[in-house]
């Protein structure tokens, strides 16, 4: 059930309430190739970005034999940020970065998670304001229920929770812009879980947002027993009133390490092979180039006089990939790199 700032109201919302048009909606052209992944400043130019919801069926060229062909079930918990190449009505192409490379698969939209692509407010029920910002790349889930062009959400953070309604238009899958961070700016208090922050300096006032964990916060200003303040999480800003004696200097934060998202490839192998930091990896023999190895690395694969074969684990299982030797084949291998010139 969502926790709103007018429960029980039965005013509708607007239905131009908090719209993002498209003209607004931030644009950028797909630029990077999959040879191009070893690049210096390669992550820097990928401005799309998605986050996977679940682990399913993946390809390496669309149209050809699935690398992993079992529909995604279980849903990720967190759910990983990843670069996007380029993207279909149904598919998706996404950076898989790991094992010392990066490596373009195409993935089905469905698999990707519910994101913030437009800075937008979250509203109450009436279609107001609460006091929550978010900007591009925040993950949401949806909540039950649709009320003309907005949708009940829940904002997903692992410190604070927060439900309410956003802009239809402000929700999708990939996003142009950065993927959220921590902010650098510095608080001077904390708050514990469970805290409750609200729109208002009362005890009856709605709440904004509850505490999951521990966060820091920015005091604005002091209003009798309470205290005006913000807190700003990844991607997500909050305007709220909480009483002065809740605020906690930052030494007595209890701070909680997030986790991540990681993989581990068991192969059967006749050869090592020491493969440097550039080189191209084909998805077959004589085929396309689909990924590029970013650091150097001794893989398990199979050698073989001029299409090597290399297994590099992933969130899909392990790729089966291949290295093309450009030597004259007298001494060791030369495989074609993909670094620029």
């Amino acid at each position: 059930m969502l926790v709103c700032a007018a429960c029980g109201s039965a005013t509708p919302l607007s239905p131009t309430t908090n719209e993002v048009p498209d003209a607004a909606r931030p644009r950028a052209t797909y630029l990077v190739q999959p040879g191009e992944l070893g690049d210096k400043d390669v992550m820097s130019r990928m401005k799309h970005h998605a986050r996977v919801e679940r682990v399913g069926m993946a390809w390496l060229v669309l149209g050809g034999t699935p690398v992993r062909d079992a529909p995604g079930e279980d849903s990720l918990d967190p759910k990983p940020s990843v670069s996007v190449l380029g993207e279909t009505k149904q598919h998706v192409r996404i950076v898989d970065e790991g094992d010392a490379a990066r490596v373009a698969v195409w993935i089905m939209r469905s698999d990707l998670a519910p994101a913030i692509i437009a800075p937008t407010e979250v509203l109450d029920e009436r279609g107001r304001p609460i006091g929550v910002h978010l900007d591009p790349g925040v993950e949401v889930a949806f909540a039950d229920g649709r009320s003309r062009s907005v949708r009940p959400v829940a904002v997903r953070d692992e410190a604070v929770r927060v439900d309410g309604f956003v802009s239809e238009g402000a929700i999708g899958t990939v996003w142009v812009g950065d993927v959220p961070r921590d902010s650098s700016t510095r608080a001077t208090f904390s708050l514990h879980a469970d805290a409750k922050l609200r729109n208002a300096p009362r005890n009856d006032a709605p709440e904004v947002a509850t505490l999951v964990r521990s966060v820091v916060a920015r005091r604005i200003a002091e209003r009798g027993a309470w205290s005006e303040i913000e807190v700003l999480r990844p991607g997500i800003r909050i305007h709220a009133f909480v009483p002065s004696s809740e605020l906690l200097a930052e030494d007595e934060l209890d701070w909680v390490s997030g986790g991540h998202y990681g993989f581990t490839a068991w192969v059967t192998h006749t050869d090592s092979l020491e493969v440097p930091a550039g080189t191209c990896l084909y998805d077959r023999e004589g085929g396309e180039v689909v990924g590029v190895t970013i650091a150097a690395r001794t893989y398990s694969g199979y050698k073989s006089d001029e299409w090597d074969t290399v297994y590099v684990g992933s969130m899909f299982g392990s790729h089966t990939l291949r290295l093309h030797d450009v030597g004259d084949g007298s001494a060791e291998p030369q495989w074609e790199s993909c670094l620029e010139p």
